[in-house]
């Protein structure tokens, strides 16, 4: 079955696919993975472009239809676990493969199962080092900073570093997302977002590539 589509902003440059299943929920994952959207970071919503239907988890697609995309945040609470596992998996594929080259150079085997074994065993030390060396916080239990917080911590409400905890903040109606998880995935339509205020850049607005803070229009402070 062939379908087309285009991104809400490109209104001229039309695309074709072609897929196995008339199911979007499918199509969607396809096409995500297709423009390397499926890594978290960022997902799409689509419409019929002949009657303007959203389209919903359970909608179906027929041959010829013409749908239109519009890519959009993840929501940040969700960031820190949706690519985690992708990551884990890229991550051992790609120490698994380098193994591999380093065994082949180095040393010869009798038989494809020794083979196997040694990159396996290989690759594991290669991720636990790439992780030790990349490991952004200190590897200790909780329990040695007694009573008090890590030099790392940022209360969830306020914004407060290593003061105190979330669950004690007095300003238990806000909210603050830390400055790390904020970047604005590329490809949203400049049309779709407004300039955060003051307020907003300091808690959770968005920062682009060039370092303005944004907002979707949609969440109206």
């Amino acid at each position: 079955m062939r379908i087309l589509y285009r991104f809400k902003s490109e209104t001229t440059k039309i695309r074709k696919w072609e897929c196995k299943s008339n199911r979007w929920m499918i199509i969607r994952y396809e096409i995500e993975k297709r423009h390397h959207l499926h890594e978290g970071r960022s997902h799409i919503t689509a419409t019929l472009a002949s009657t303007g239907e959203a389209l919903t988890e359970s909608s179906t697609l027929k041959d010829g239809d013409c749908i239109i995309l519009q890519r959009l945040p993840t929501p940040t609470y969700l960031q820190p676990y949706v690519p985690k596992e992708i990551e884990d998996r890229e991550e051992r594929e790609q120490a698994r493969a380098y193994a591999a080259k380093m065994l082949r150079q180095t040393k010869t085997f009798d038989n494809e199962e020794d083979f196997k074994l040694e990159v396996m065993l290989k690759a594991e030390d290669y991720i636990g080092n790439w992780r030790r060396k990349n490991r952004k916080r200190p590897a200790v239990h909780p329990s040695v900073y007694g009573d008090g917080l890590p030099p790392w911590y940022e209360c969830l409400h306020c914004g407060a570093k290593q003061d105190h905890k979330t669950e004690m903040c007095k300003d238990q109606k806000s909210t603050f997302i830390p400055l790390r998880k904020r970047r604005a995935p590329s490809g949203i339509p400049s049309s779709d977002l407004r300039p955060a205020t003051e307020e907003e850049a300091r808690t959770v607005a968005m920062r682009t590539a060039d370092g303005r803070f944004v907002m979707l229009k949609r969440q109206i402070a």
